[in-house]
């Protein structure tokens, strides 16, 4: 029997260099490493019932040639072997995240606890001493084999579920991010419908001037530099609402300027804001500086924030009466201890305290029905996490509430 040998369940040489692995092969795939062939061909023979596809090595150092060119199932590895021992192949394969899965079983004629111990310290799985017992090394194999099945099934299991999971999320965040475009859609419309008021007075104007001959070079010049104006204004517009609302399920992270996401999130709310009479404060420190991530998702959770603070203030004025309450909404910018705070301050109804453990589940919300699905938060929440973040509140009922991101921030602030 050669090192290179490949060994089916009979005993029987296999084609190829002997590797482990399965080739196509659905059956288990072990790898015995043993420097005494007599030791070899006793466990060959031992396993050979179970019909797995067994490859042997005489040397710790073939072994790890071995393994790494093919991973098997399980290795059953001799303790003493001259060059590198067993306990140095175990550490090597447990110290390599490609390899650590493998379960071993150490196979060796010391009986004394200090070896058994150092073995299971390696990352053994089990530890059989020689002279061998043919049904103990079986069961102890087939254990050992059926344990690594339901671990890999678990793995499985668990990377469906995750990717099911992120899938789900991404709808929902797609959803939230439809649903705040609806609620900002009649705001939206009028920054498109003022310059197109604009175009619509001026060409009328001009016809006028032109039909009556008093339509000087320079007047045609003016106003069709202002079109140009309010065309590129309103092309603006529409492109940051189509970026804004696109479906990013690949998420492409860049270096993120906080302040002008909180400058465009702001843009898409300020209509609302101006007719709901809300007095916004913008206090942007110009060194706030970059974070790593999506642009338009942070500006997503800045939208939903600065959407909450106007509820917030809208409820407060209707308990007290419009002309009674003056609302007001704090947007600031600052860098600490690198670290980027983005923070968003109402003066409106607050968060009642009972639902402040709450704030952060999906579709939980304190507002009517009819004033959102409860996604928003929840969201925002995981884009922070994303971005490594944090989002911290504190509220006092009925006075203010006080939102507050945290991003790492990017040394060097160099702009994408």
């Amino acid at each position: 029997m050669t090192e290179s040998s490949a060994m089916t369940a009979r005993g029987t040489a296999q084609s190829g260099e002997g590797t482990p692995g399965r080739d196509g092969d659905d059956r288990f795939s072990l790898l015995i490493v043993d420097d005494n062939p007599v030791n070899l061909k006793m466990l060959v023979q031992i396993l050979a019932p179970d019909n797995y596809q067994i490859a042997i090595m005489k040397s710790g150092e073939n072994a790890l040639r071995s393994i790494r060119l093919k991973k098997p199932d399980l290795i059953l590895l001799d303790v003493m072997m001259p060059g590198i021992d067993g306990f140095e192949v175990c550490r090597v394969c447990k110290s390599d995240p490609d390899l650590t899965d493998i379960p071993v079983i150490f196979i060796s004629a010391l009986k004394d606890a200090a070896s058994k111990v150092r073995g299971f310290e390696l990352g053994g799985v089990d530890y059989i001493t020689k002279p061998f017992h043919s049904v103990e090394v079986r069961a102890r194999v087939q254990t050992h084999l059926r344990l690594r099945r339901l671990q890999q099934d678990l793995v499985r299991r668990v990377e469906e579920e995750v990717a099911k999971r992120m899938e789900q999320q991404q709808l929902l965040i797609q959803k939230s991010k439809l649903e705040s475009l609806g609620r900002l859609a009649a705001g939206i419309a009028h920054e498109i419908n003022q310059p197109l008021a604009g175009i619509s007075m001026g060409l009328d104007n001009m016809e006028f001037k032109i039909e009556a001959g008093r339509a000087a070079p320079e007047y045609l010049t003016g106003k069709i530099a202002n079109f140009r104006k309010d065309i590129e204004r309103i092309q603006n517009i529409i492109q940051h609402v189509r970026l804004f609302s696109r479906d990013q399920a690949t998420v492409i992270l860049e270096n993120v300027d906080v302040n002008e996401v909180c400058a465009d999130a702001l843009s898409m709310l300020e209509t609302q804001y101006r007719r709901h009479d809300v007095q916004v404060i913008l206090d942007l420190d110009e060194d706030a500086g970059f974070a790593l991530g999506n642009r338009y998702r942070l500006e997503q959770v800045v939208v939903n924030l600065l959407t909450n603070a106007k509820d917030a203030v809208d409820r407060k004025a209707e308990r007290e009466g419009e002309l009674s309450f003056e609302k007001q909404i704090r947007i600031s910018t600052r860098r600490r201890n690198g670290e980027i705070l983005l923070t968003v301050m109402d003066n409106g109804v607050g968060i009642p305290e009972d639902a402040m453990d709450r704030l952060f589940e999906p579709f939980f919300t304190t507002k009517a029905p009819e004033q959102g699905t409860g996604l928003g938060l929840s969201i925002s929440y995981g884009i922070v996490c994303e971005m490594k973040g944090d989002i911290r509140v504190e509220s006092r009922p009925g006075r203010t509430t006080r939102f507050q991101v945290a991003l790492p921030g990017i040394a060097g602030n160099f702009p994408h």
